[in-house]
């Protein structure tokens, strides 16, 4: 339980709204919580709440961290967008949070061929660029699909020169996520393909 005033309060109500106190009487989380909380008379975003969840893992509020940990797993059911899904992704690796990370990559490869055009997956730091690329649920019709959206990445995470030392860097880190057998030889000497960019 939070007692209002304590110092694990405070830490989660700087990240909430001035409707603290109503987030803590929801006796269980449920999809269709987050529609009716989101709007904008309590401001409860996806952003919030990761953070609550943040300050509650930091201050040991075990009851806390459940529920928000099941919020987003309904909120990510419910709402399933993709640059909200690369959100979660990246907060559940900050804050070592395994079942949210598996639950928003499992989700992210099920919808591969929009992932893999987002802004969030060219935005997305290495690590996790490579986790999603080295799934083998990534549901996508073909390999060259994977091997584009790596050389894009590549490309932007190297100041946009896709013939430098540093691209080549970036693109060895990721060939190894890409079944290139998979591919024509000649898909691979074209370079960027303009359905993918």
């Amino acid at each position: 339980m939070v007692v209002m005033g304590s110092s694990v309060s405070t830490g989660c109500s700087t990240a909430i709204s001035r409707k603290t106190a109503l987030l803590f009487a929801f006796p269980m989380w449920n999809p269709k919580l987050f529609k009716s909380c989101s709007d904008e008379r309590i401001g409860l975003t996806l952003e919030i709440v990761m953070e609550t969840l943040y300050c509650a893992k930091k201050y040991i509020v075990l009851r806390l961290v459940q529920r928000y940990r099941d919020f987003v797993l309904a909120h990510a059911s419910v709402n399933a967008n993709v640059p909200g899904l690369w959100f979660i992704l990246q907060k559940s690796q900050t804050l070592d949070e395994q079942n949210l990370k598996c639950m928003a990559l499992r989700l992210l490869c099920i919808r591969a061929p929009v992932v893999l055009n987002e802004d969030g997956f060219l935005e997305a730091p290495e690590e996790l660029i490579r986790a999603v690329l080295a799934m083998d649920e990534l549901c996508v019709p073909s390999e060259n699909l994977v091997y584009q959206a790596a050389r894009r990445w590549a490309v932007r995470n190297s100041g946009g020169q896709d013939h430098s030392a540093e691209f080549r860097v970036k693109l060895h880190g990721l060939i190894g996520c890409v079944r290139l057998p998979l591919i024509e030889p000649s898909d691979i000497a074209s370079g960027i393909s303009k359905v993918c960019r």
